[in-house]
């Protein structure tokens, strides 16, 4: 018999042998044994903790500095809320607001000027639709800069009407773009309590169509005016102030802090002729971006 006909038939009494071999029925055992355990009993371990673990994640109410939350109906008051993002107020983040008054606006010069981002007025009331909103919105995108996009709003005028004439012209609003921003800063001859109702209305519609939780833009005095409705501290706060760096929250947003300032009307930045509005966010990029995708509903 030659030598490769030997070790095959070597092969074969071997593997007789342990195919019998209670030792190694016994491996063989054991190694499924392990192998099944790593695998049921995590799965147990899940299955039991199931119940907890949506508790868990129930209570971890999310803090937001901005604006004022309600604790879900299905948790305890007193759920403990934990902080999204630690606030760096020595950072500034500058920005401007822009219309179709600053003309055509260079806007790789105006991000080479240091500016994270850029705020263009978009609609007006029921049909106006600004000239330079669509050069202005794909202009601050294109350069990199955070965008966002406002209606100026006439509480004479239909709010929801207003709210659909806003989303048809806007479009998308990308989830790292400024949530819908809503400046009201004249009554329009219409009594306070018309003004409060129709902009919460035009508020709670572009929220419902865009499940992004909209801003408010407003100066001080008028804020404390007309805008008292504590409904108006569950929105983000873009604040008007030209002589106070850091002036306090109209009494909606009492137990809150404004978002943005918008702290002066004749501002000077490369590539726009002539004035235009600076804003500032107080606070590093990174929480800038942070409390944009939470308003990501």
């Amino acid at each position: 018999m030659d030598t490769l006909a030997l070790r095959s038939e070597a092969i074969k009494k071997l593997s007789a042998y342990f195919s019998q071999s209670f030792l190694t029925t016994t491996r063989f055992s054991l190694l499924n044994i392990l192998l099944l355990a790593g695998f049921v009993i995590p799965l147990i371990y899940i299955s039991v903790r199931a119940a907890d673990d949506d508790n868990l994640f129930d209570s971890l109410f999310i803090c937001n500095p901005y604006i004022e939350q309600i604790v879900p109906s299905h948790l305890p008051s007193n759920t403990s809320c934990q902080p999204v993002t630690t606030l760096h107020p020595s950072d500034i983040q500058k920005g401007i607001d822009v219309s179709h008054y600053q003309g055509e606006v260079l806007w790789h010069r105006v991000a080479a000027s240091g500016k994270s981002f850029a705020i263009a007025k978009a609609t007006g009331g029921e049909n106006y639709t600004d000239p330079s909103f669509t050069n202005n919105w794909y202009g601050i995108r294109r350069h990199e800069l955070i965008r966002g996009a406002y209606h100026f709003f006439y509480a004479g005028d239909d709010p929801e009407k207003q709210a659909e004439h806003y989303l048809d012209t806007v479009g998308q609003i990308r989830k790292n773009d400024l949530p819908p921003i809503l400046d009201v800063e004249i009554t329009d001859e219409m009594s306070p309590e018309l003004l409060i109702e129709h902009t919460l209305i035009w508020l709670e519609t572009v929220e419902k169509a865009t499940k992004r939780k909209p801003i408010v833009y407003t100066d001080s005095a008028f804020g404390q005016e007309f805008l008292t409705d504590p409904r108006f501290g569950h929105y983000y706060l873009w604040l008007a102030d030209y002589s106070n760096e850091n002036p306090p929250a109209p009494q909606a947003w009492k137990k809150k802090r404004w978002f943005l300032l918008q702290h002066a009307q004749n501002g000077k930045v490369d590539g726009i002729k002539g004035n235009v509005d600076l804003s500032h966010y107080r606070g590093s990029l990174a929480n800038l971006k942070a409390f944009i995708q939470q308003s990501n509903l």
